[in-house]
């Protein structure tokens, strides 16, 4: 599978299967509902757990990311995900999955830090 990729400097960047699937759930992971023009459900709650931290379960957390990915990244299973607290700065989540592509059943990892 081929997709675009992120502006990053360049015009326009082509991505293939791992690599494109890890920007687009980041992106989803990263977009508010609402934020993005012609899509206003498309995104995640994430971001309302940014301020009310110290209340926030991570088994909450845990299943708005799962929901989300599920919803708007079809082309990859949830093989595991872990979130937790990171040792050096209690202000960061770490969400640490394996993931796998449908299309050909490759496993890859990928970690996402989140910062409240």
């Amino acid at each position: 599978m081929k997709g675009i990729g992120i502006y990053d400097g360049d015009f326009i960047q082509l991505k293939e299967d791992q690599n494109l699937v890890r920007e687009n759930i980041k992106r989803v992971l990263t977009t508010v509902p609402g934020e993005r023009v012609g899509n206003l459900l498309f995104g995640s709650r994430v971001r309302e757990y940014l301020f009310n931290f110290s209340h926030v379960l991570l088994e909450d957390l845990e299943q708005v990311i799962i929901s989300a990915i599920t919803q708007w990244e079809p082309r990859v299973d949830i093989m595991n995900i872990d979130v937790v607290v990171d040792e050096k700065n209690q202000e960061q989540v770490n969400v640490d999955m394996v993931l796998q592509l449908k299309e050909n059943l490759d496993e890859f990892n990928l970690s996402i830090p989140i910062v409240f």
